[in-house]
């Protein structure tokens, strides 16, 4: 009974410790991981090509309707 109770305190210990230390670290990883990942995509030739692929079609679209000239 001695070695449930010190399993169960380890545990609680364990417990407390993971929600005061661990899960603080862990978020600040994901928020890390997050913004690089983010910064990554912008920076990618395939993701800017994309955009300006977009960007131009759009523009297209808007100067063939007439109207205001948009370049």
């Amino acid at each position: 009974m001695f070695f449930v109770l010190i399993i169960f305190l380890a545990a609680l210990l364990f417990v407390r410790g993971l929600f005061h230390f661990v899960l603080p670290a862990l978020l600040i990883l994901l928020v890390l991981r997050v913004f690089l990942g983010g910064l990554m995509l912008l920076f990618s030739p395939h993701f800017i090509g994309t955009v300006l692929i977009l960007a131009f079609i759009i523009w297209l679209v808007k100067a063939s309707r007439g109207g205001r000239r948009y370049y």
